[in-house]
């Protein structure tokens, strides 16, 4: 019994030792989401009343 709990110690370490490693660099995602847009582009609805 004592020796299950020591290996799913072992395999939740590693477990979450390569998911912590393996994500990318958020920076070089951000790239691909950023738009600029022209305010002169932007129409603002007239005011009511």
């Amino acid at each position: 019994m004592n020796t299950k709990r020591v290996l799913f110690g072992i395999l939740a370490v590693a477990v979450f030792g390569l998911t912590a490693v393996s994500c990318s660099d958020t920076a070089e995602d951000d790239s691909l989401y950023t738009q600029s847009i022209e305010k002169g582009r932007i129409k603002t609805p007239p005011p009511n009343g």
